[in-house]
């Protein structure tokens, strides 16, 4: 069976794919293929950019290619797409500058200095002669674990336990785990339960009187026993039990009242009641076989009370968003310093300019309308497709796009200053508005304003790179 050979190749012989899966349309070249991937990935490529300069391409992923007959030296990459636009946009910035936002611009010209420092010109690849003999390895890597033959992922219990054996802290679910591993007595249906249940013990130990009654407390990161080992054992065995063999799933242990039931219910059933120890001990110290040492007990922190300071502007002062756009941040930064008491007329008016630019600057980037539309459609229509643009994607709660939908069209919203009072206040000279109003109006459509900059300016929590 052909295999493929290891090579080194410089980043300037490798062609995109244009048959892309990641792309819904076949771009007509090059450029339209680096610019479409950008367009779709947007902050994650960026992401990955920086995290090239800072750590280079990672070793154990090669990017697999294909010769291109008739163009000598020259290969078309059909696994590592991303990683190749990423190389080329630090190179060179304008290959995909035009598809992404202010903010991100200015994210991938600083990895790109930075990168002109200490260029990547070349990368490790696996050559192929043939596509189809590349073709089901490229499947095998994207379509999930194939009854193992695939990528098999690791779940919660995995991550966590590799993050423990390279140096980061056990979380406490983890060493619950450990201790029940090592002196529980664990069925051998549970042994050879694959279901993931470390996030739903992690539920359990943050609830204050759960701890309490099962006799643990997370001390700067270690859960300790106030039991004997017997008795820990055989509770905590209990509950990781019925976890695995799915007696008990995340929807019986939801609220507080659901947990305390069930560990009511497992406690009349345990009939070891040792008297609590004269110190708690460490579950990690019993696992480890180690002899307990004092875990010191939290320090309270006594609260300073603050005084509250009356609220001024139209936009809390201490309110921090990440705003691309120059003119609209500087919008925002205005309804945070201007007081609305003395100038509440063109506060009125600043607030509503910033929502009506906000709103266009989404269906701009997203091109919900054509240019036409954009000008002809009122705002409150606006206002509403981007409520509904936002959760179609989930971005979201169908909730927030009704609060939204309401105060874009109802006058007798019950959700404070509504879209056409707002009108009121632009084109009636005799309505007044009054800061307290427009108080309530930004607290009611801030969350949605918030998700909306965050879309736009790509604000998520950094993807690990591919």
């Amino acid at each position: 069976m052909p295999q493929a050979k290891i090579q080194t190749l410089p980043v300037s012989s490798l062609l995109l794919d244009l048959r892309n899966a990641r792309l819904p349309d076949e771009p007509a070249n090059q450029l339209e293929a680096a610019r479409a991937l950008a367009r779709q990935q947007k902050g994650k490529l960026v992401r990955l950019a920086e995290h090239i300069v800072a750590n280079g391409t990672d070793p154990s992923t090669l990017v697999a290619v294909v010769p291109i007959r008739g163009r000598r030296n020259f290969y078309k990459v059909l696994e590592g797409n991303r990683r190749v636009v990423a190389l080329q946009a630090l190179e060179t910035p304008d290959l995909v500058t035009p598809e992404l936002t202010a903010a991100l611009r200015r994210r991938l010209l600083a990895a790109a200095a930075r990168f002109a420092d200490r260029p990547i010109a070349e990368i490790a690849c696996a050559v192929f002669q043939d596509e189809d003999d590349a073709h089901r390895w490229v499947m095998l890597r994207h379509l999930g674990e194939n009854g193992g033959i695939g990528l098999v992922g690791w779940d919660s219990a995995e991550q966590d336990r590799y993050a423990a054996r390279h140096g980061a802290a056990r979380r406490p679910a983890g060493q619950v785990l450990d201790f029940v591993t090592v002196h529980g007595d664990l069925s051998p249906a549970a042994l050879e339960s694959s279901r993931g249940i470390i996030t739903t013990i992690e539920r359990l130990l943050r609830t204050p009187a759960v701890r309490t009654k099962l006799g643990l407390e997370v001390r700067d990161g270690r859960v300790v026993a106030s039991f004997n080992s017997t008795r820990t054992a055989a509770i905590l065995t209990r509950i990781v039990e019925d976890l695995k063999l799915g007696r008990i799933t995340v929807g019986n242990v939801y609220t507080k009242a659901d947990q305390l039931q069930y560990v009511d219910g497992l406690l009349s059933q345990i009939d070891d009641e040792s008297p609590t120890l004269d110190r708690p001990v460490a579950l990690r110290d019993w696992t480890e076989g180690r002899e307990p040492v004092d875990v010191p007990a939290p320090r309270r922190r006594r609260r300073r009370k603050r005084r509250a300071v009356p609220r001024t502007t139209v936009i809390p002062a201490e309110t921090e968003w990440e705003i691309s756009n120059s003119r609209i941040a500087e919008i925002f930064r205005e309804l945070r310093t201007l007081e609305a008491a003395p100038f509440p007329n063109a506060c009125s008016v600043l607030f509503r300019t910033f929502i009506e630019l906000s709103v266009d600057a989404l269906l701009e980037e997203e091109r919900v309308l054509t240019d036409r539309e954009m000008r002809e459609e009122k705002l409150a229509r606006r206002l509403r497709l981007a409520a509904d643009f936002l959760h179609a994607r989930g971005e979201i709660a169908e909730s927030l796009k009704r609060a939204i939908h309401a105060v874009s069209s109802d006058p007798r919203s019950v959700l404070g200053v509504s879209l056409p009072t707002f009108n009121l206040y632009v084109h009636n000279p005799y309505v007044f508005p009054k800061s307290a109003d427009l108080f309530i109006a930004w607290d009611e459509v801030a969350p949605f304003l918030r998700k909306l900059w965050v879309h736009l300016d790509d604000d998520v929590n950094p993807a690990q790179a591919a």
